[in-house]
């Protein structure tokens, strides 16, 4: 037997608790969650244990593991953590407004797959001896890790890892990952991360969009802009990698350097126009370190603008911040807001004081109504999701635990929809640091953390952060004091003096409690290590270790998987459905998705997630895939045997009595036949007005034709994709009549990228293409020939009249030869980005003097 205790934050193993210890122990847990089910029935509240069999066990097994305990608490995932209701992701996606968290690839969830008690964050970055000593002059390089997970059984598991990540920052209702890329190049490990990452991300959520994010400290940059551009457009020219990288509605590539002044301005641009041949436009916005020096140097060619901004209150003051957002503003770009949490950085020796929650409060509302117009950020950028290094992450951690996550939402939901989600449960977060700001390490090390010049003052405080339905009664226990507020309904918070000891709060009404949590980091006054990391416990997450499925809950199963065609052939579009089952002893929560995802030999093919009415216990319902990760509900088939599954609730949005019998799975043989297929093509483009003038909103129509051998099906799209020089300008999507042999039908533009239904006619030669079923809605013959372009010309008569006289002469000859090489739309005739050699043989054509 041995012990595990924390001593400064980290593991402290007096001798070592060995894997199968811990795997005894978790079985012997089940066996006492089902002997608890049986003496307490439905009368088991979550986070508080009865006097009983089952309590007497765990006593004693806690003496040996009782901080792995700790540990496996902050995985689980109980019924209703929020105090919110999320609103719902259409609605959150359709806001304009969009909110990033920093990714930082060198501390993915596990380094090893190995068992966190022995893993490479546990041996080398928790400990002042990891990695050789080299880390022993700061105590250890990390005070904290990702939420650890047992071994996985897979060669994918760090493919499972990336998808857990996206997984829960889609949930928390993020729309994406800024992903520092701190090296290029096959055979660097960060890079590989990222290739990872972005194979990982449609897989879990097709809307979670990455940005490429560079980093001036060391991203492959040094070895020039080509080599940069070279390695970034390989992903952004793959289909492999290139689904979810963030594009703007114009098809721009958004890259945001972080540190882009470590190289100059021409740097960049150089970059910008090397991005250009290979065919990628790009939306320029660059983090600084240091908006003010940076900002004008940039300002000609970048989109918009960000800072990595500072951790403190004192430098995140209302005033200030909106300065900043004003000025990108005015110059006309968009901003990007950084939203973050707190700073302390071992290695370095230095941290900033956030003040408990403060700094995280003050930066979201500077994104939210910051600028003299009080309008705010466009985007936000929280630096980090998992910097462990600097202690900056929002990511479900070992000692923040889900609180980080769970305030994201909140504040999220307020900066996306314009209001705070209303409280529907009691919940209270507490945070507090588990030692003074002033209590050294003994024996002392040669490098300790030390107050960032200009951050707030440093403070000793409790932070008790109350989300009530209703007015109570807040009890907070500090070591041996106890202190008693009356909290309000609605959000508010409440300091105490930090002291030594163990730290909980209690809420209660008419003397009877409602929400309670303990902080599992007891306040310490001499350590080995020192640790200035704000811990945070909640009452809606913490105190469940293994209990986290309720006694009476639905249980949810597959019991049959059907395909339409029956039988289908190579070729056939295919669709499929699944009966799921209610076995449970409670019905699914209303207006809560019961979804489906239908899997073809373990790749994701389709979906459903239309059905949120709820399933009583002993019923049944058939559900049918309504989508995919193309945007089809419909599989093609293939030749050979397949093995197909359904997996009922595949994200977890409903809590079961068992989530390991969501899955079935059977095979069927995919044999070829003579099938008789529709074939659509393009017969003719034509565009209204027919020779449009610049300026004019011109709305494209295309006649297509079924040259196949059947009719298309009815019910679906019939959809045109209408590009100018290969952008998508327009759509039609709204002819689902079933289109005959030989049948032929003229479709008009109703849609678009910017929900404009016409394209803006800008002056020059121009290439159009329609292509018919662009999506791939439709199983065809032929799938190569879907598409028809032809050339038309917008007047081109003031081409080459910078200065706007209606003369082409000298004067514009001047403007052109002083903007080569630049962005300088006034003279960028034919509208490629860049002043050159082509704007100025169009300007000599139209020579007036």
């Amino acid at each position: 037997m041995s012990m595990v205790t924390y001593q400064g934050g980290i593991f402290k193993q007096k001798l070592f608790i060995t894997a199968p210890l811990y795997y005894t122990y978790a079985k012997t847990m089940k066996r006492i969650r089902v002997m608890s089910a049986i003496a307490l029935s439905n009368r088991r509240r979550i986070g508080i244990v009865s006097v009983s069999l089952a309590a007497v066990l765990v006593i004693g097994i806690v003496t040996y593991i009782g901080t792995r305990q700790q540990e496996a608490s902050r995985a689980a995932l109980p019924t209703n953590p929020l105090p919110f209701d999320m609103p719902s992701a259409a609605t959150l996606d359709a806001s304009p407004r969009k909110v990033f968290a920093h990714y930082f690839t060198p501390y993915p969830i596990s380094l090893d797959n190995q068992d966190p008690d022995s893993d490479y964050y546990a041996r080398n970055f928790l400990t002042k001896d990891g990695e050789k000593g080299i880390h022993a002059s700061y105590g250890g390089f990390l005070r904290e890790r990702p939420l650890p997970r047992e071994v996985i059984s897979s060669s994918s598991w760090a493919l499972e890892d990336m998808k857990t990540e996206v997984k829960r920052a889609s949930q928390a209702g993020l729309d994406g990952f800024t992903v520092d890329i701190l090296g290029t190049g096959t055979g660097n490990q960060n890079w590989e991360r990222f290739k990872l990452l972005l194979k990982a991300a449609p897989l879990v959520d097709p809307n979670f969009k990455l940005v490429l994010m560079p980093d001036g400290n060391g991203s492959g940059a040094e070895k020039g802009y080509e080599s940069l551009a070279t390695n970034i457009a390989s992903l952004v020219n793959d289909p492999v990698y290139n689904k979810n990288i963030y594009k703007l509605s114009d098809g721009r590539v958004v890259v945001s350097p972080f540190k882009p002044e470590t190289y100059s301005a021409t740097y960049w641009k150089n970059f910008i126009t090397s991005m250009g041949k290979k065919g990628i436009k790009v939306a320029f916005v660059p983090t600084f370190l240091d908006y003010n020096a940076q900002v004008a140097n940039y300002d000609a060619f970048s989109y918009g603008f960000s800072n990595w901004g500072n951790r403190n209150p004192d430098d995140n003051q209302l005033d200030s911040l909106s300065k900043k957002i004003t000025d990108a503003h005015s110059r006309g770009k968009i901003w990007m807001q950084p939203v973050s949490l707190q700073d302390n950085r071992p290695r370095d020796g230095i941290y900033d004081e956030a003040n408990n929650t403060e700094n995280y409060r003050l930066t979201w509302n500077a994104a939210t109504v910051g600028g003299s117009d009080k309008k705010g950020a466009e985007w936000v950028q929280i630096p980090t999701w998992n910097d462990y290094s600097e202690n900056t992450q929002i990511s479900p951690g070992s000692r923040i635990g889900w609180s980080a996550l769970d305030l994201t939402s909140y504040y999220l939901a307020k900066y996306k929809l314009g209001s705070y989600p209303t409280i529907k449960r009691d919940t209270i977060y507490v945070s507090h640091r588990n030692q003074l700001h002033a209590t050294m390490p003994s024996p002392l090390y040669s490098k300790v953390m030390k107050l960032r010049s200009g951050s707030s003052p440093a403070r000793n405080k409790v932070e008790v952060m109350a989300f009530l339905t209703a007015p109570g009664t807040i009890k907070t226990v500090v070591g041996t004091k106890t202190y008693s507020v009356e909290a309000p309904a609605g959000v508010s918070t409440h300091l105490f003096d930090l002291s030594a000891g163990t730290v909980s709060a209690t809420l209660s009404r008419d003397g009877s409690p409602v929400a309670t949590v303990t902080s599992p980091n007891k306040v310490v006054t001499s350590t080995t290590q020192q640790n200035l990391l704000y811990h945070f416990v909640s009452s809606g997450r913490e105190g469940e270790v293994f209990n986290q499925q309720p006694a009476n809950a639905p249980d949810l199963v597959v019991t049959n998987i059907t395909t339409s065609p029956a039988a289908p052939n190579t070729g056939n579009a295919t669709t499929f459905s699944a009966t799921v089952k209610n076995q449970g002893t409670a019905v699914t929560p209303v207006g809560t998705i019961l979804g489906v995802s239908f899997r073809v030999n373990d790749s994701q093919v389709s979906w459903s997630d239309t059905h949120t009415s709820s399933l009583a216990p002993g019923a049944s319902v058939t559900l049918t895939a309504n989508s995919g990760p193309t945007g089809s509900a419909q599989w093609v088939a293939v030749a050979g045997t397949q093995s197909i599954s359904a997996k009922v609730d595949d994200i977890n949005r409903i809590v079961e009595t068992n989530d390991a019998n969501n899955t079935l799975a059977r095979s069927i043989t995919i044999t070829d036949a003579a099938v008789q297929q529709p074939d659509l093509v393009v017969t003719n483009i034509s565009s209204n007005p027919v020779n449009p003038a610049p300026g004019a909103a011109t709305t494209f129509s295309a006649t297509i034709k079924n040259q196949g051998t059947a009719a298309t099906p009815a019910g679906i799209k019939h959809g045109v994709s209408f590009r100018i020089n290969g952008t998508p300008v327009s759509w039609s999507d709204t002819h689902v009549a079933s289109l005959a042999s030989g049948a032929s039908v003229t479709l008009i533009a109703n849609a678009g990228p910017d929900g404009n239904a016409t394209w803006t006619a800008t002056e020059g030669v121009m290439t159009l293409s329609a292509v018919v079923d662009d999506i791939n809605r439709i199983s065809e013959a032929n799938e190569s020939n879907n598409a028809l372009s032809q050339q038309f010309t917008v007047n081109t008569s003031a081409a080459g009249d910078v200065n706007g006289d209606n003369r082409v002469n000298a004067i514009d000859l001047s403007a052109v030869l002083a903007k080569d090489g630049q962005s300088y739309p006034p003279a960028d005739f034919n509208a490629d980005g860049i002043v050159g050699a082509a704007d100025l043989a169009i300007l000599l054509s139209r020579w007036t003097w």
